[in-house]
């Protein structure tokens, strides 16, 4: 595994693990008016109250029968009556109790453009390299790529510690005993950083290796 694909690793594990369980406001719940169209890959509501995702980048939906659509996804366009998404999307009437919530708003330093959520609680999330040693020689040759992921979690000051801080234990809890093939992660620990600006900051360092073997 290179540093990109493992970059492109560490960042699934987190949204998977960590995105994708935990929501902020806005929120519809328990709507029986939402359904899914597979042209275009998005969910539409009957009662045109989608408006209120307009700024989320991911949301999370539950409560399909068919399970396909349940999942965290990442939006493309709002209206009123639609979320149009990256997803691959299998065609769903309406009926079934649905529920779509914005997932935790999350900045990668691979994104073509990097602007602050206007959130409660965000994350900005950078996998930094280290220095890579030779592991093995011979006719199997492996380079030890060594590194630190790192999520630096953002509250708005005024509104308690706690959420950070609780936040901060959810993602070491989901990286402390973390179980992938590629990636081996040390013991995350997290750096209480304090004010800055007008946020409280709680940093989550995440030690990880993983070997380029040619």
């Amino acid at each position: 595994m290179d540093w990109k694909e493992a970059e492109a690793a560490i960042q699934s594990y987190f949204q998977s693990q960590v995105v994708a369980s935990y929501n902020v406001t806005p929120e519809l719940l328990a709507k029986t008016t939402i359904s899914v169209l597979d042209s275009d890959d998005s969910f539409n509501d009957s009662a045109s109250a989608l408006a209120t995702f307009a700024n989320s980048k991911q949301i999370i939906v539950s409560g399909f029968t068919e399970t396909s659509a349940n999942a965290l996804h990442t939006v493309t366009a709002v209206t009123a009556a639609k979320i149009t998404t990256t997803s691959t999307l299998t065609t769903e009437l309406a009926g079934d109790t649905v529920s779509i919530k914005t997932a935790l708003p999350v900045l990668y330093d691979n994104e073509k453009t990097l602007t602050q959520p206007n959130e409660k609680i965000w994350v900005r999330f950078t996998v930094e390299t280290g220095e890579d040693f030779t592991s093995a020689i011979g006719a199997q040759k492996t380079a030890r790529i060594v590194g630190m992921a790192v999520a630096q979690i953002y509250g708005i000051a005024g509104a308690g510690k706690g959420v950070v801080l609780d936040l901060a234990d959810d993602i070491r809890t989901a990286f402390r005993y973390a179980d992938d093939s590629s990636i081996v992660y040390a013991l995350p620990y997290k750096t209480p950083v304090g004010r800055v600006d007008n946020w409280i900051r709680v940093n989550v360092n995440i030690p990880f290796y993983t070997d380029d073997v040619s």
